[in-house]
């Protein structure tokens, strides 16, 4: 953060006090947090303080003892808790809702969380392109991104309501201040899912705002027996995990595509609206996979605008990046195709890929493109078939289509 002076830190515990007037300006809050922390502690027999340097960062530091938590039915709890909404979000199987959201890699990750569940989910990449499929389809719910390109999600979420439409709007950022949900209450939306997204808020705002399609719930079961997920040093897995609903193959996906977009990044001759939607995506995302010190850097970053803290953030994506690049090497170690193909068994494979791409569902596609996997391909149909799945995979149906 900024810093603070010896002289600040003395009056930085008392109420209403602040290091300096203008932050609460610049950065909200009243001055009573770390009073109301201090007591707290104190009220437990534990002491806080603070370590800092004037211009470079501080540390707030609090001990206290605790007796240990039965840990075996804090994990047994939670396990029946993931259960009990997983079978949940089933019933609403036959919804349709539209994810406006302008970053690959989050429509990927709400798509992953929602695969088994039968919604039917469209989506647009900034407010104009939402209020087009509007005016085309009808949704039951729509998840709204706020920062987006074109036409942010203030400004959709205006003109949907100018025309009163009562479709419940979702808000979905990373802004998660008192003001920013103020903020989109105001402007008509219904409620607010922060990023990163929660498995759990996620489908309980789903199920308060559409009505259930059957009380019928489906058993789901993800298959992450034969998935390693490496250990690394810069990247939490256990975190990144938990944002994927324990999917590991969702969670090597967006490894990999975080990878693959950020890997080459220069922040550096960016126009500051740029800069602020490339910061603040990536701040998110670094939540979401478990790079929790990328994301301590972003959040500097996107709250002051401020390119000092430049060569520390590029210091911690380089280490993330360089840890994710042994992921690429170790998913391309898959078994090679040994199966030799008929030309009437591709016809029949490749025509099944094509049908099940018209169903715009990943999950949908990638028995099929397992199944093809099998086989050995000449050179033009492996050149087809490795196009078709990163488009799939990138959620680009109507490019797959095309080629095929």
């Amino acid at each position: 953060g900024i810093g603070l002076s010896k002289k600040h830190i003395k009056k930085l515990f008392k109420s209403f006090s602040q290091a300096d007037g203008t932050t609460t300006r610049k950065y909200g809050g009243t001055g009573l947090g770390l009073s109301i922390s201090k007591q707290l502690i104190e009220l437990m027999n534990g002491k806080i303080w603070v370590e800092s340097e004037l211009d470079i960062g501080s540390n707030f530091i609090f001990e206290i003892e605790l007796p240990k938590g039965n840990i075996d039915n804090i994990e047994q709890n939670k396990d029946i808790s993931a259960s009990d909404k997983i079978q949940d979000i089933t019933s609403l199987s036959g919804s349709k809702i539209l994810l406006v959201e302008d970053n690959l890699i989050n429509q990927e990750i709400v798509l992953g969380l929602l695969e088994f569940s039968g919604i039917i989910i469209d989506i647009a990449s900034n407010g104009k392109e939402a209020i087009k499929k509007l005016n085309i389809n009808e949704y039951e719910l729509i998840i709204m991104d706020i920062q987006m390109p074109i036409m942010d999600g203030y400004e959709a979420t205006k003109i949907i309501r100018s025309k009163n439409i009562n479709i419940p709007i979702i808000a979905f950022t990373a802004n998660a201040m008192k003001e920013d949900i103020e903020k989109t209450k105001f402007i008509g939306m219904n409620a607010h899912l922060n990023k990163p997204i929660k498995v759990e808020k996620l489908y309980e705002v789903l199920l308060k705002y559409i009505s259930r399609k059957s009380d019928n719930n489906l058993v789901i079961n993800v298959d992450n027996t034969k998935i390693n997920i490496p250990q690394f040093v810069n990247i939490n897995s256990k975190i990144g995990l938990s944002y994927m609903n324990e999917n590991k193959r969702l969670y090597i996906k967006v490894l990999n595509d975080f990878y693959n977009n950020y890997k080459n990044i220069n922040l550096d001759n960016l126009d500051n609206i740029q800069f602020k939607l490339i910061i603040h995506t990536i701040k998110s995302l670094s939540t979401s996979i478990g790079a929790i010190t990328l994301h301590t850097i972003s959040q500097e970053l996107d709250m002051t605008q401020n390119k000092v803290f430049l060569p520390k953030f590029y210091e911690e994506l380089n280490k993330v990046i360089d840890e994710l690049q042994y992921l690429e090497i170790i998913e391309d170690k898959s078994e090679t195709s040994e199966l030799e193909i008929s030309n009437t068994k591709r016809d029949e494979l490749f025509d099944t890929l094509k049908a099940t791409v018209k169903t715009n569902r990943p999950n949908k596609c990638e028995p099929i493109l397992n199944e093809i996997k099998k086989y050995k391909l000449s050179n033009d149909d492996q050149n087809l078939y490795n196009k078709v799945k990163q488009y799939i995979e990138e959620y680009e149906f109507k490019k797959a289509m095309e080629i095929l």
